[in-house]
């Protein structure tokens, strides 16, 4: 349909957008017309009107009514002459607005000038007319039509007029917008992702049906190239993951779940990356397998944050345990310090006093106590020795037999102290030769009969044996009648500084020893296993290789030392020192000799020096931080909560000397705070600023 006015043809169409279906009438009139054609038709007669009342004019009314489209009939020049109900529906207009060049004025202006020149063609052309366009009415609705037109026969020289139909397509309009809005963002999407969207083949080359933008910056091309198969991803990725992947991709089709994967390849710049990828199978709905779609991202960053983050926490981790090590190192060392300085002190007094005699036992406590601190010393060289590769084993044929023999002989003396019986080897044991280092082994073996006999009860025994043991190794066992150790603490007791809590009550020791013992063992090719049952005793079993035998060295000499000490005021009081440790216990004994209107009452455990001080109200409390039952604070706090005993002077005597560990000592209420090894004048200006004295003193 188009309106009148100047243009081609003298006509002067102007566009308009309306869709129509057109077919062939024929007149309702008295001349015959050619029928409406196949694609459906309007049946609206070229003539102006049929005769009222004909069986064409109720035969034209009945179709038009029920038509379920809009039905429209234009004179040779668009003028419309008539519509049917259902058009007028789908325009928003009245028969009276349609008529004439009126349906034009409805036509969206965004769509005229193109309509109008469509049908100005066909109009030139007699050709059929098919357009989609926009109807708007005056309250702004927009319906949107798909119209057909169709020429109708016209008289001797005339043009025929038109008639045609006009279809409402506005929801299916809105549905293929949606779907272009849906497909241009899902195309913006696809651009903007950090990786590549693909669907592919199942087959070892993953040959690519569609691959995203994101292909150049992490593989090196583009999507035309994985598309059309000159770059093949399989080809990308490294080959020592190729397998893994296609072992995963095939496992998770079968099972029909979506499969995650991380893996290195090599882009086309020569560019090796770290790769994350998630997908899945598309089935159709009969079941069968089609393809694969997921998606691949880059992780190189992240990987290498990850290491970059575990490297640091491995540093940490490193610094936390360097900086507890020497804490506990500090704690360690400066105990026996105490008393070797401390007596030391004593010793130095005496001597400046004139003393003619030297007190044997306090030698005996020098030489134990730095004997200790030596001991101390040499393990943490040798464990650190050993943790850095610089420890040099000489490996040879050694006679197990006659080291387990030299041992014995050198621990007879801490046995006999312990009352404990070391049983050794069974004559004709061990006459089969061993590969180690004689030296490192010895080590070892002292290891375990010291701990067998230190960690033993009163008359208990430590038996030992040397025989042979499975592909072609000897077996040394060193088992001991002790208390025995948890199941729990079997793998922590080879760790360094790793002690049974019972351990710590009143033996020495670092926690280093079985560590080092283990590493040793391990190094010469052997290993070392722990068997133990509590309340009955535990088992250490080192296991090395069978060598040719060959002899023994002789036992080695040991070395004998010996050396001596003495003490003096008119204050009179009563001293709690709360100290596990007997020889810081007796230092402190012996240094209040020199005060003899001093009382000294000693106890081992938190919680009998809080019983001692309830019952014997002190005049000054002396108190270790580290006991065996209880934090030395946990004790403080106690007695300043207790009425009986909040009063009382308490001094830390400790061997946690940080600028923090004071700082937070004093906080939690300490009068004094007195750092091991202690000076013994600052200990006695402690002592005699709480002593009471005589009337004018």
């Amino acid at each position: 349909m188009v309106s009148k006015g100047s243009g081609p043809e003298g006509r002067g169409l102007r566009p308009a957008r309306v869709t129509v279906r057109t077919g062939r009438a024929r007149d309702l009139g008295a001349r015959p017309k050619r029928a409406v054609g196949p694609h459906g038709g309007s049946g609206m007669p070229e003539s102006p009107d049929p005769p009222a009342g004909s069986h064409e004019a109720r035969l034209f009314g009945a179709l038009a009514g029920a038509a379920p489209v809009g039905i429209f009939h234009a004179d040779p020049d668009g003028g419309c002459l008539n519509v049917n109900a259902r058009w007028c529906e789908i325009a928003g207009l009245t028969v009276a607005e349609a008529l004439g060049d009126g349906w034009a004025r409805a036509v969206h202006p965004d769509d005229r000038e193109r309509i109008f020149a469509e049908w100005a063609r066909c109009a030139r052309e007699r050709a059929d007319f098919a357009a989609e366009y926009r109807f708007r009415t005056g309250d702004g609705r927009e319906t949107w039509v798909y119209g057909q037109a169709r020429p109708l026969p016209g008289g001797p020289g005339e043009p025929g007029g038109w008639v045609g139909t006009i279809t409402d397509i506005t929801a299916r309009m809105h549905d293929e917008e949606r779907a272009r809005d849906g497909e241009r963002q899902l195309t913006t999407l696809m651009a903007n992702l950090p990786g590549v969207a693909y669907r592919c083949l199942n087959d070892h080359d993953w040959t690519m049906l569609f691959a995203s933008a994101g292909c150049e910056p992490l593989l090196g091309c583009t999507p035309e190239d994985m598309v059309s198969g000159r770059v093949k991803f399989g080809d990308l990725v490294l080959p020592e993951y190729r397998p893994g992947v296609w072992e995963t991709v095939q496992t998770c089709i079968a099972q029909r779940r979506r499969f995650t994967l991380t893996y290195r390849i090599c882009n086309l710049r020569d560019e090796v990356k770290w790769v994350w990828e998630q997908g899945e199978g598309v089935f159709s709905e009969d079941g069968e397998f089609q393809f694969l779609e997921g998606f691949v991202t880059d992780i190189t960053r992240q990987k290498e944050a990850d290491a970059l983050e575990a490297a640091k926490a491995l540093a940490e981790e490193a610094s936390r345990a360097k900086s507890e090590f020497l804490s506990r190192m500090s704690h360690d060392l400066r105990t026996p310090l105490n008393a070797v300085l401390g007596f030391a002190q004593l010793l130095k007094a005496e001597l400046e006093e004139g003393a003619p005699t030297v007190h044997g036992g306090a030698v005996d406590e020098i030489l134990g106590a730095g004997r200790h601190l030596l001991d101390l010393i040499n393990e943490v060289l040798d464990l650190a020795n050993i943790d850095a590769g610089r420890t040099r084993l000489r490996v040879d044929s050694v006679a197990p037999h006659a080291l387990v023999a030299e041992c014995v002989s050198m621990v007879r003396h801490l046995a006999e102290q312990r009352r404990v019986t070391v049983v050794p080897c069974p004559r004709g044991e061990g006459t089969a030769h061993v590969l180690g280092d004689r030296t490192r082994l010895k080590q070892v073996l002292m290891n375990l009969l010291t701990n067998a006999i230190k960690y033993n009860r009163p008359g208990g025994r430590v038996d030992l044996a040397c025989a042979p043991a499975a592909d072609g190794m000897i077996a040394i066992r060193v088992e001991d009648t002790g208390p025995g150790i948890p199941p729990e603490s079997h793998a922590e007791v080879f760790e360094a500084f790793h002690r049974l809590p019972a351990d710590a009550v009143r033996v020495e020791g670092s926690g280093l020893g079985l560590a080092i013992a283990r590493r040793l063992v391990e190094n010469m090719g052997g290993t070392i296993t722990l068997e133990s049952t509590l309340g009955e005793g535990s088992s250490f079993t080192v296991t090395l290789m069978a060598a040719p035998g060959g002899e023994a060295e002789a036992p080695e000499d040991r070395e004998a030392i010996g050396l001596s000490d003495g003490a003096a005021t008119d204050g009179t009081g009563t001293v709690l020192y709360i100290e596990d440790n007997p020889a810081n216990q007796e230092l402190v004994r012996q240094l209040v000799q020199r005060r003899p209107g001093v009382r000294l009452v000693c106890a081992t455990l938190g919680g009998d020096g809080l019983d001692a001080a309830r019952a014997q109200v002190p005049d000054l409390i002396l108190l270790d931080l580290q006991l065996p039952d209880m934090d030395g604070l946990e004790v403080a706090r106690r007695l300043r909560a207790d009425g009986d005993t909040r009063d009382i002077p308490i001094v830390a005597v400790s061997a946690h000397s940080s600028p923090d560990d004071i700082e937070r000592g004093l906080s939690e209420g300490l009068d004094g705070y007195l750092t091991k090894p202690v000076r013994l004048q600052e200990l006695l200006r402690e002592i005699d600023a709480r002593l009471t004295y005589p009337d004018g003193a």
